[in-house]
């Protein structure tokens, strides 16, 4: 959770400033086992702690607050069944209980028939990345909240 730990330099420190989009949660879910000790992957209940505490964070310092959700990553490295069940409680928990404006990237670049995946236009060829068509369409959902939002 190194997000939520360089949030105020990141973020709190950083001039003129309004609002903030969080993403967080991919590397934190994908690194342990991999590149990190494997005693490093949140539960879920660790994760949505981290993302409520920078949402409060930001909220303290007057910014506005939007979630992002944690896109699919299966069958990218590193990542499993165990993993993608932490992935899916945390993307509810934005949607349904954050309190907070959602970019659901999830729901943008999931495969419908295999929501654990992205779509095959979205993969850039990782299962984790997104492709430069799932980076646009990325933008063009942002854009979409953002506008909706501020």
């Amino acid at each position: 959770m190194a997000g939520r730990d360089r949030f105020d330099t990141d973020v709190l420190d950083t001039a003129g400033r309004t609002h903030v989009v969080v993403a967080l949660g991919t590397n934190d879910l994908g690194h342990p086992g991999v590149i990190a000790p494997k005693s490093e992957l949140p539960s879920p209940d660790e994760l949505i702690r981290a993302l409520d505490d920078v949402a409060g964070r930001a909220r303290a310092a007057g910014l506005g607050i939007i979630l992002a959700t944690i896109l699919p990553f299966l069958p990218g490295t590193g990542f499993d069944a165990a993993r993608e069940e932490i992935r899916v409680a945390v993307n509810e928990w934005m949607r349904r209980r954050s309190g907070a404006p959602v970019i659901d990237f999830d729901a943008a670049l999931r495969d419908e028939s295999a929501p654990g995946q992205l779509a095959p236009a979205y993969d850039g060829g990782d299962h984790v990345h997104p492709s430069s068509e799932g980076l646009d369409r990325m933008a063009d959902e942002a854009a979409r909240v953002i506008a909706l939002t501020v």
